[in-house]
């Protein structure tokens, strides 16, 4: 069975959350989608947003590889943006995606695979950076 693209998002978010210094940072204002114009008022920040971009499946469906941009905006700054960004990188480069309760079964890791770039979103009036990251998965 495949695994859904949304399982992986949440293992990834679920990492994030469980880290004490991510935490701090930004709480759980850890989005598995990009916020919709009449939330963007009601978001704090600093904040990650997880976005898929593109996947790919092997002959076994439940071998995939799929692509994210990982985004961390900031109302204070680039440097702010970046600061967040790093303690992120320190938590997700290489780690292991699992779900320790086993309620997901996707089972995978996650790599950085593009260092990240400074934007600006004119709508939130927020700076950021966006790294490209990959995750490969299966299922046990």
């Amino acid at each position: 069975m495949p695994n859904r693209a949304g399982d992986i998002k949440a293992l990834i978010r679920q990492l994030l959350l469980k880290d004490d210094d991510v935490q701090t940072l930004v709480g759980d204002r850890i989005f598995m989608q990009h916020r919709m114009d009449a939330d963007v008022g009601d978001t704090d920040y600093p904040a990650i947003i997880i976005e898929a971009l593109i996947g790919f499946s092997n002959y076994s469906p439940g071998l995939q590889k799929i692509t994210y941009d990982i985004f961390v905006f900031s109302k204070v700054s680039s440097e702010e943006a970046q600061e967040v960004y790093d303690v992120m990188y320190a938590v997700l480069h290489a780690a292991r995606l699992v779900d320790p309760d086993d309620r997901i079964k996707a089972r995978g890791y996650i790599r950085e695979i593009e260092r990240p770039d400074d934007i600006y979103n004119e709508k939130t009036k927020a700076w950021g950076v966006r790294g490209k990251w990959a995750a490969v998965t299966g299922q046990a």
